[in-house]
């Protein structure tokens, strides 16, 4: 197809890198950045909740979401602090791991 018609594989091409780049972003949360791929839970009543992070949302079954709009959706609509109620696991790690935590470390290292 690219001896043929060269432009109309670049512009394929461009596309596919340009879908895949939006799909693989990270979550970028004020500043904590939590890769692409990551675990996010919730424990709301006696229930934990789970969706994960993927084009720079957080996904689950019903749609994609902010860290805030997950957290109030996962509370039935209540307002809900996401920094104290999310925690995540990153791709290749096996804890799970405080939002809070995050941020205070990505603090730490700012102030560093």
């Amino acid at each position: 197809m690219q001896k043929y018609a060269p432009a109309l594989y670049k512009n394929r091409l461009a596309l596919a890198v340009a879908e895949m780049s939006e799909f693989n972003k990270p979550l970028v949360w004020k500043e904590v950045t939590i890769p692409q791929g990551s675990e996010v839970r919730m424990a709301y009543g006696a229930d934990h909740h789970y969706a994960k992070i993927q084009g720079g949302k957080i996904v689950d079954a019903s749609g994609e979401y902010s860290p805030s709009e997950w957290a109030s959706k996962v509370a039935g609509g209540t307002s809900r602090n996401a920094w104290r109620d999310l925690w995540f696991r990153l791709p290749l790690t096996k804890d799970w791991v405080p939002a809070q935590t995050l941020r205070s470390k990505k603090g730490q290292e700012t102030n560093a």
